[in-house]
């Protein structure tokens, strides 16, 4: 055994160490090709440097502290140990290099490198199924394995690793850091390792139980697949490369570019991940995903079986499965399958979400966007503001929310139920459409279309519905404030109701083909032609209005059935209003069909022109009639002292209640200035509930004039009448209602029941009542109504009903110029009397503003951008076919002075309209001719019309253009418009 030393100063070249053999290279000695065989051994330790040494199989190289080899090459079944301290240099490796030291430019072709505790090794190139094991302590950095294998644990860190088609297993412990896996190559990280800032590229990266990969990213066609347990943060996948998480796996933060695509198994747990343009997300059945954001141009599917939550979609996202609390921002959302269910979505920014093929969703938000639902889809508590609803081909929606410009849009085989419209929200349904159970706030709007219907419907305080040609409402409740309008070819069926202060117009065209029941308070509004029953309730219903009678044929016959008349006490009855026939017109009123057959269900009214009006009234015989003329002229003139009105007769004044027929009385006899006595025919009385009116003079209120306020002791004490009761003054009759000064003439508000009493003279009289000259009885052919007063019945031949024009005393006059100075006297003399007492009176503030706006058929609300000159403009947007202008309204009567006889509700004086597009300016002109345009007043000879607040044009009918369009309305004049009603104290006279 022989032992060579190199040491300071000594060279050594191509010395042979055979078995048992061994060189020791130190202290400054170097040594070159050296060759060591089977069982001999090279030390190079302090100092001591070797070039070139190679070691055959059975053979050592020991580098020890200090020492360093460089160039040496390893062979099969050799060993070389790089102790800590030594450095091995550019090392070829078909054997073995255990490194505790330092070891830089290794090549490992088919051998092992096994770096331990505090070696450090760099740029390490492994082939040939070569392999370097890192462990406990060891670090590597920049190795390249190809076709090898790199091993990695128990605390060992690499850095760099290059793998080509090779092998990186990193297990408990160890660390990879900036990895790049290509070409096939394969990254395993096993339970406790950690991969840190990984490249795979066309390789794969596989993450198991325990183990953890960070910031990866994923190109070509590499892969990433994370196992059971394991834990991906941070991955980007970019185009051609995909990431499968199978279950129990989980991930947070991915980014998958444009091409990658991730794919995510049952019982996995992803979040926060960011699918780019481009990317694909695939959440199969059992899958767990959440805070997902989805670009535009991305592709998410959400599989049956598989539940995402929190995702913000600028993209689309399919869902097959489940998904909750999703953001869609100008995105799309598909929920397909009838295992899809979404919960909670918002969408806003122009969004869609698409309900389709039997899916649902619960809670979504419409901010703005559209939510779509179709195909037997259903969707659930939406809320739709700014944005729009469509149910169609199937869909189904409960209890959808509409507000703020919100639309819900039901078009054919679609079907909303339980839909809640509030202010600024529209439900449109068109043709095979339907609407059920809606519920229409204030400022909803719900426009029912042709071939569409809506059941069950109710209308709030300031709700509308509007059914236009060839819709069907059915069931409808409106209730107060709220309307209904049913339009030309529209139709409403079913039993439906009109509650207090709700308002039913069924335009001429329009039919109700069921019944409809107007409780005290309600108004409905209709045509001859309407058809249908109308069941009134309660003993005080005035909401009968009846139009287009003005301009009927010989014989116009209402075709309404009218339940429940009852009439038997004026002021406690109901009433039926017929629109453009005044009192004047009728001279008689028959219990008689439109063929003339007597019966107890019809009446017929035969006018001046001959022409004859028959209502279809159930009891009308029995219920009896009065007539008298409404604020706006419309067909009941009652004439009446209340009791305790003291009528002068020749043996001195008795109370009104205590005459009798055959009775005496003191009649003025003006045109010979002398006092006659008559004889009285007839007494009758009736009793009046005062009723709710925004007006009293038709709420029933009676007048009272107070002592002395015509004259000293005229009256001589409080005189008690009913507003339509007329004076005597000049040889002229006036209505005292338009003597009202709300001073010594006013309506008593203290009085709501009373009952008023009627004595007809032989021939009609002034009489005295109170010391006030006043007018009897004059029978115009309402005497049936009343109560009859006497011990005896008169049996005669019916006469011919009389009238102010032949039969009464003096002329009675509504004009101005007669009226007024006479009003102004009274006033005059109520400002100089003295020892007042304290009353309230009524002091009405007004605005000139008329609040001028539109609202379209569809129920959008339009405001004028502006008003030059008294001409408003508004903006129209296309297929507006009609448009209603809405405006404060006022009564001359109410704002002039109770001296102008004109209780007409006006609106506006509307002069030229017309439609300017980008080439042709459209006059409007259906308001200047057509009779029955909803909500105007009578045609003028000049081209100018009145409205009463809520006018209709027909727009399609004067301009054919789609395009948008601007609508230019002239006003000619307003008025002032009451706002509301001031208190005041002032004080009435007493006189003792």
């Amino acid at each position: 055994m022989a032992i060579q030393y190199i040491t300071s100063g000594q060279i050594s070249s191509g010395t042979t160490v055979s078995s048992g053999n061994t060189q020791i290279v130190n202290g400054g000695g170097i040594t070159s090709n050296t060759i060591v065989y089977s069982g001999g051994s090279q030390v190079i330790s302090s100092n001591g440097n070797g070039y070139g040494t190679v070691v055959h199989s059975g053979g050592s190289l020991v580098i020890s502290s200090g020492g360093k080899e460089t160039g040496g090459t390893i062979y099969k079944g050799g060993v070389a140990s790089v102790t800590y301290g030594g450095t091995a240099n550019s090392t070829v490796v078909y054997g073995t290099q255990n490194v505790d030291g330092v070891a830089n430019n290794t090549t490992i072709n088919g051998g092992v490198q096994t770096v331990n505790n505090g070696a450090i090794v760099t740029s390490s190139y492994v082939a040939s199924n070569g392999l370097q094991t890192v462990t406990s302590g060891g670090t590597t950095s920049i190795t390249k394995l190809y076709v090898a294998s790199q091993t990695i644990l128990n605390g060992g860190v690499a850095s760099g690793t290059q793998v080509v088609s090779a092998t990186q297993t990193i297990s408990s412990g160890g660390i990879s850091d900036s990895a790049i896996i290509y070409r096939g190559g394969i990254q395993t990280v096993n339970n406790g390792a950690s991969a840190y800032n990984t490249t795979v590229q066309n390789g794969s990266q596989q993450i198991n139980s325990g183990g953890l990969a960070s910031n990866t990213q994923i190109s070509g066609i590499g892969i990433q697949t994370v196992n059971s347990g394991g834990s991906a943060i941070n991955t980007s996948i970019y185009d051609g490369a995909q990431q499968i998480i199978n279950g129990g796996a989980i991930i947070s933060g991915a980014t998958i570019y444009d091409g990658g695509s991730q794919t995510i198994n049952s019982g996995a747990t992803v979040n926060n991940v960011i699918v780019s343009s481009g990317g694909t997300q695939i959440v199969n059945a059992g899958a767990i995903t959440s805070g997902t954001i989805i670009y535009d141009g991305a592709n998410v599917t959400i599989s049956n079986g598989a539940t995402d939550s929190a995702a913000t979609i600028y993209g689309t996202q399919y869902v097959y499965g489940r998904t909750d609390y999703a953001t869609v921002d100008g995105g799309t959302q598909q929920v397909t399958d009838a295992n899809g269910i979404t919960t909670y979505t918002t969408v806003i920014n122009g969004g869609v979400q698409t309900i389709t093929s039997s899916a649902r969703s619960l809670y979504t938000t419409i901010v703005s966007g559209t939510q779509l639902v179709q195909n037997d889809a259903i969707a659930v508590l939406t809320t739709v503001s700014n944005g729009n609803q469509i149910v169609i081909n199937g869909g189904i929606t409960w209890n959808t929310t509409l507000y703020g410009n919100g639309v819900q849009d039901i078009q054919s085989g679609g079907n909303a139920s339980g839909t809640s419209i509030s202010a600024g929200g529209t439900q449109i349904a068109n043709s095979g459409g339907i609407a059920s159970n809606t519920t229409i706030y204030e400022g909803g709007n719900q426009s029912i279309n042709s071939g569409a219907t809506a059941i069950d419907t109710t209308i709030s305080l300031g709700g509308q519905q509007i059914i236009n040609d060839g819709g069907i409402a059915q069931n409808t409740t409106i209730q107060s404030g709220g309307t209904l309008i049913i339009s030309s070819g529209g139709q409403l069926a079913g039993t439906n109701t009109v509650s207090n202060g709700g308002t039913l117009t069924i335009n001429s065209g329009g039919q109700l083909t069921g019944t409809a029941t107007i409780e005290n308070g309600g108004t409905i509004s209709l045509y001859p032609d309407t058809g249908g029953t109308i069941n009134l309730e309660g003993n005080n219903n005035t909401g009968i209005i009846i139009s287009g009678l003005e301009s009927g044929g010989e014989v116009t016959t209402v075709i309404t059935t009218i339940n429940g008349f009852t009439g038997s006490n004026a002021g406690d009855s109901d009433s039926i209003k017929l629109v453009g026939i005044d009192t004047k017109d009728v001279t008689s009123v028959d219990y008689v069909d439109a063929n003339g057959n007597a019966s107890d269900d019809h009446v017929t009214f035969t006018l001046t022109n001959g022409n004859k009006i028959t209502l279809n009234i159930i009891g009308a015989k029995d219920a009896g009639y009065t007539l008298s003329t409404s604020s706006d002229g419309s067909l009941v003139y009652e004439v009446c002292f209340l009791p305790g009105t003291m009528i002068k007769t020749p043996s001195g004044e008795r109370p009104v209640e205590d005459i009798q027929i055959n009775d005496e009385v003191i009649t003025f006899d003006w045109k010979n200035n002398q006092n006659t006595v008559s004889k009285i025919k007839w007494v009758g009385s009736k009793t009046i509930n005062v009723k709710q009116s925004p007006h009293d003079d038709e709420a029933g209120y009676p007048v009272r004039i107070l002592k002395n306020a015509i004259s000293e002791s005229v009256p001589h004490k409080d005189l008690l009448v009913t507003p339509e009761h007329c004076l005597f003054f000049d040889g002229k009759f006036i209505p005292v209602r338009m003597l009202v000064n709300h001073q010594t003439i006013y309506y008593d508000k203290t009085i709501k029941s009373y009952t008023y009493y009627h004595i007809e003279t032989e021939n009609h009289s002034v009489i005295y009542s109170d010391g006030m000259l006043t007018e009897s009885y004059l029978d115009t052919g309402n005497r049936g109504v009343f109560v009859q007063h006497g011990k005896c019945a008169l049996f005669q031949r019916t006469l011919k009903a009389k009238n102010w024009e032949h039969d009464s005393a003096a002329e009675l006059t509504v004009d101005r110029s007669i009226v007024e100075p006479i009003y102004h006297q009274i006033s005059k003399r109520a400002e100089g009397l003295t020892h007042f007492n304290s009353r309230k009176k009524i002091i009405q503030t007004s605005t000139k503003d008329p609040n001028l706006y539109l609202i379209t058929d569809t129920g959008l609300i339009l405001t004028p951008h502006l008003n030059k000159q008294n001409k408003y403009i508004f903006t129209l947007p296309e297929d507006v076919k009609n448009i209603f202008i809405h405006s404060r309204t006022s009564r001359p009567c109410d704002t002039i002075g109770s001296f102008v006889d004109d209780r007409r509700q006006l609106g506006l004086l509307i002069g030229n309209v017309y439609i300017i597009t980008k080439n042709q300016l459209y006059p409007i002109t259906n308001h200047l001719s057509q009779q029955d345009l909803p909500g105007w007043d009578i045609v003028e000879q000049t081209p100018c019309r009145w409205t009463n607040g809520n006018a209709e044009l027909n727009i399609e009918t004067n301009s054919s253009s789609k395009q948008n369009k601007l609508l230019v309305i002239q006003v000619l004049s307003s008025s002032d418009y009451l706002l509301h009603n001031q208190e005041s104290t002032i004080k009435h006279q007493i006189i003792a």
